[in-house]
């Protein structure tokens, strides 16, 4: 299992949301119902090789893409206190000489959850909903 593997298991394997969740490199995939899936992915946002936000697409699995949203880390997570030199810095992944890891430390427990919830908010939306209306009590 690598690196990726182990982040995106760590956020979403869990999840009672995502089923029949496969994972391969920086990507898992899930079915949301019938038609949709997501694809959930690690991304860079500007520089090769620092993998700095998680791209999460909505996919109907005969029509493709329906929705796609990046949702970046420092958007999501405050920030931590790095070198004199670096200031303030956000997690992210980073590969260096083809080895990926965390720059500076994994993301912690709260930081995950900050995370998980982030994404999973915005693909609820795109989940079946059952509208039948609970029954009013008079």
């Amino acid at each position: 299992m690598n690196v990726y593997e182990k982040a995106l298991r760590d956020l979403f394997g869990k999840s009672e949301e995502l089923k029949d969740i496969k994972y391969t490199g920086r990507t898992c995939l899930a079915r949301l119902d019938k038609d949709l899936r997501v694809k959930l992915q690690f991304v860079t946002t500007g520089t090769a090789g620092n993998y700095t936000a998680i791209c999460a697409s909505i996919i109907n699995r005969t029509d493709g893409v329906v929705d796609k949203q990046t949702f970046r880390f420092r958007d999501m997570v405050p920030a931590r206190a790095g070198s004199q030199a670096f200031g303030l810095q956000y997690p992210y992944i980073w590969e260096y000489n083809g080895n990926p890891e965390w720059y500076g430390q994994p993301l912690s427990t709260k930081e995950k959850q900050l995370v998980r919830d982030s994404i999973l908010d915005y693909v609820e939306m795109y989940m079946e909903q059952d509208m039948a209306m609970p029954e009013q009590v008079m």
